[in-house]
């Protein structure tokens, strides 16, 4: 495969990346240390973000979790020992305010599926990270945003690993558009300036999804979203992935 035009799109896309990215300690277990190598030469272009821990194995990643105290964490699941996904679930469920990226090699969800339960913010399969796609997903972990493959997404709906039991309260027209670009990561001004309202209105949306949907921030707000199918990430036709509401 000749990758050659795509050199250009991914500058770009890093250049708009760095400028998301503030004080960020980020963490990569991976099954070989070249995502590492790319990281900290992506360093000298952003400052705001430092690789501050790489590891092989699942054994080695609580330690150093708590040795180095990351931020972020990107974590692959084929590992040189140990299971990627069920890592990712013990560290979020473990250490629930960090966010955790799951690059998942299989399309079928026995492997994303206690990841997706456990909360964690992305989950990308890793033969799907062409069309911008991985640059969505490498922004919503360094924003308050959420992301799924949306084919994985709804296979997870289907499934029974996470059952609709609680009824959610009928959102409003202007509560679904608000809560679309909460999973894309915007903040109250970025929001405002997308749907032309003031930012004070943007926040008593926000306020108001967070009192419909039983959650205590917008981050754990953008990540229900997505677990109760009430949005869900779609691929335009000639552009990057965007959100869309999923169809109930």
């Amino acid at each position: 495969m000749d990758g050659s035009a795509l050199i250009e799109s991914t500058r770009e896309s890093l250049h708009k990346l760095a400028s998301l990215v503030v004080d960020s300690r980020l963490m990569i277990v991976a099954g070989d240390l070249s995502p590492g190598f790319m990281v900290v030469a992506y360093e000298r272009i952003n400052p705001g973000l430092r690789l501050v821990s790489l590891c092989t194995c699942a054994s080695e990643a609580h330690d150093l979790i708590l040795e180095h105290q990351p931020s972020h964490l990107i974590i692959c699941s084929d590992l040189e020992s140990g299971d990627g996904s069920q890592l990712a679930a013990e560290i979020k469920r473990q250490h629930a305010t960090k966010r955790v990226m799951l690059i998942q090699r299989s399309p079928h969800i026995g492997g994303s599926r206690e990841a997706w339960t456990a909360g964690c913010e992305v989950i990308v399969l890793r033969r799907k990270t062409g069309g911008g796609r991985l640059f969505d997903a490498y922004r919503t972990l360094f924003t308050d945003g959420a992301f799924c493959d949306p084919d994985l997404q709804r296979q997870l709906l289907r499934s029974d690993c996470h059952p609709q039991t609680e009824k959610i309260e009928s959102l409003t027209t202007r509560e679904e558009e608000v809560l679309v670009e909460i999973v894309y990561g915007l903040t109250n001004g970025q929001i405002s300036e997308r749907l032309g309202i003031s930012e004070a209105t943007a926040k008593r949306h926000v306020y108001n999804l967070m009192q419909k949907l039983n959650v205590s921030n917008r981050a754990h707000l953008a990540t229900r979203a997505l677990r109760t199918g009430l949005c869900s990430w779609g691929l335009a036709d000639n552009g990057p992935p965007r959100m869309s509401l999923s169809s109930k």
